[in-house]
């Protein structure tokens, strides 16, 4: 059990849930309100004509939302600025053994 509890099984994939899952929690409340007011197509009465079934309401923006928030996953993670803006470190396997083997020559230094 060490062996899979102590280190992820999978680096990159581990990364990337980790990632896109604070982007998410990050993004998710701006694109809700626009996409509701889009989907709610409220008129000058502030009532609602579009959507109006609070089901079909909860799947699309579920729906929608997920998939705006993981497009801007994609868009920050593919530029190095935007992606240590927001904390992201690279998912290259070759990237993370080089900085796993700097951080290991660090500690060895000391």
């Amino acid at each position: 059990a060490k062996a899979y509890c102590n280190t992820p099984v999978v680096p990159w994939l581990h990364r990337h849930v980790t990632q896109s899952a604070v982007v998410l929690f990050i993004t998710h409340r701006l694109f809700d309100g626009v996409i509701a007011e889009a989907l709610c197509d409220a008129d000058d009465d502030k009532v609602c004509t579009g959507v109006t079934n609070a089901g079909d309401m909860f799947w699309a923006l579920l729906v929608m939302v997920f998939a705006l928030s993981f497009a801007a996953y994609g868009v920050i993670n593919s530029n190095f600025v935007t992606a240590r803006l927001f904390g992201l470190l690279a998912v290259d396997a070759k990237k993370e053994e080089d900085a796993h083997d700097q951080a290991r020559r660090g500690s060895q230094d000391v």
